[in-house]
């Protein structure tokens, strides 16, 4: 029985993928390279050390009507601009980090990067809340739940629910970065 050529085939397939470019959402590689800035001592008043790196904002699937990835398409502008590092602020507090844009906070961040809000600069309520792995849409209530691949649905009874304690706990996490920008206001 000869199975060496196909093992050895099967072994050169695998290892010719691993150097092929993903063309999926290259903000992720942008993320890490404002995290190494951070660490780098590049940030503003945080702790280097606990550079954060959150998940980057889906980009809305093609099959998304316009309408629908309106709120995606905002919160990755408010990346885009905190990636740039365009007029943006990073503030540690206890449980994480704030971005503040014109003096009002625009994006928060558990210490781990798994909760991470959206906010409409001089809102206290969150528009988008990305949630280990799930991506929230909000117009009032829970308007659309994303997938990473930017793929939306309505949320269903047990959506609706995650997508509403996920927002009260980005309401808390802003109170907290909140305080910690106050104090940290001249």
């Amino acid at each position: 029985m000869r199975t060496l050529p196909l093992t050895a085939l099967v072994v050169m397939l695998a290892l010719a993928g691993c150097n092929q470019r993903s063309e999926t959402n290259d903000t992720a590689l942008t993320n890490a390279e404002n995290a190494t800035e951070v660490a780098n001592g590049d940030a503003g008043d945080g702790n280097a050390a606990d550079a954060v790196v959150v998940p980057p904002v889906p980009t809305a699937a093609a099959d998304v009507p316009p309408a629908d990835s309106q709120t995606l398409a905002e919160a990755a502008e408010i990346e885009k601009k905190i990636n740039a590092g365009e007029g943006i602020e990073e503030v540690r507090f206890e449980q994480g980090w704030a971005w503040v844009l014109n003096g009002h906070i625009v994006r928060t961040s558990d210490e781990h990067g798994r909760n991470v809000a959206y906010f409409r600069e001089g809102s206290t309520t969150p528009f988008l809340v990305q949630v280990q792995g799930q991506t929230y849409a909000y117009a009032g209530e829970t308007a659309h739940v994303y997938d990473a691949t930017g793929h939306a649905a309505t949320p269903d009874a047990a959506a609706g629910q995650q997508a509403a304690d996920a927002a009260r706990a980005a309401g808390e996490q802003y109170r907290q970065a909140g305080e910690a920008v106050a104090e940290h206001a001249p």
